[in-house]
């Protein structure tokens, strides 16, 4: 059962998202894109935070003033369906892995669509990865929604280059198939307080740019999981990704272990004060715990 602040949060993202439904039929898309969001005052007191340019395009360190040489190094791609730049949220979240875990966190940013495409995005993230190697005794890759997606199929592109594997990859409510085509999302699309497909399929097309939106690189549910990391999955009942999720499941290759969290909205892990968040966090620090 969910909580009951869930539950309130839930009806005031239905109705924002009936809003930017009527917006985006309205107009096309879904209005302006705001400027990525600054890592929050909190974040800078907890933390030392270093943003640096890598490759054109801004690559933040973050490193907890309680854990001044962490052993383990989190790469942290962040959501908003490849259009939407980074979010206070997503500071939130990047604040809390770092400081309750004592790890050293990286946040690259990425070029978006319709501006970058899938193709665009691998050999910046690949050069990236590697850079991080030479400064860490392990790697855990992680990101939400579309960053959960692109922070899959990164690991395969790793694979297929021959790097060293990550030692776990996080995922919190990954978009893996920008198609929508799984027949099991179904009522999950009316369920779901905060995504729409009309929105979802058009971001999708433009991060595919000029190729198939079913190419393991932009949709990685297609992906060849052997050789891949363990994967971890996080997810709630009321997010219509969590069809996908539940498919990723059951294919072979590595072990994938998904968490469903009843009633819980996409990627709920990032409000970090709901109760479902913390359950969650804390499962998420016992699989960073674990891994090599």
């Amino acid at each position: 059962m969910s909580s009951l602040m869930m539950k309130s949060m839930t009806l005031v993202l239905r109705a924002s998202k009936a809003r930017a439904a009527r917006r985006f039929a309205r107009t096309g898309g879904p209005g302006p894109v705001a400027a990525p969001a600054e890592p929050p005052a909190s974040l800078m007191k907890a933390c030392v935070v270093t943003k640096r340019d890598f490759e054109g395009l801004p690559a933040y360190e973050i490193v907890p003033k309680n854990a001044p040489k962490p052993t383990k190094t989190l790469l942290y791609l962040h959501g908003g369906g490849y259009v939407s730049p980074i979010l206070t949220a997503h500071w939130w979240l990047v604040h809390r892995l770092a400081v309750a875990n004592g790890i050293r966190v990286l946040v690259p940013f990425y070029q978006l669509a319709p501006k970058g495409t899938h193709r665009d995005a691998f050999p910046r993230l690949l050069r990236y990865y590697e850079k991080a190697l030479t400064s860490a005794e392990s790697v855990i890759i992680g990101g939400d929604s579309a960053g959960g997606g692109l922070a899959l199929a990164l690991a395969a592109q790793i694979r297929e280059a021959g790097l060293t594997s990550p030692a776990r990859l996080l995922l919190f409510a990954p978009w893996l198939d920008v198609t929508m085509k799984n027949p099991d999302i179904g009522d999950l699309a009316n369920t779901d307080p905060m995504l729409t497909l009309p929105r979802l399929i058009e971001a999708g097309r433009l991060w595919a740019g000029d190729d198939s939106p079913d190419l393991p690189s932009v949709s990685p549910i297609n992906e060849d999981l052997a050789g891949l990391p363990p994967i971890e999955v996080f997810v709630g009942t009321n997010d219509m990704l969590v069809a996908d999720c539940r498919k990723l499941a059951t294919k072979a290759g590595t072990p994938v272990v998904v968490h469903e969290y009843p009633g819980a909205f996409h990627v709920f892990i990032a409000v970090v004060l709901l109760p479902e968040s913390r359950r969650a966090l804390a499962e998420v620090s016992a699989v960073i715990a674990s891994a090599g």
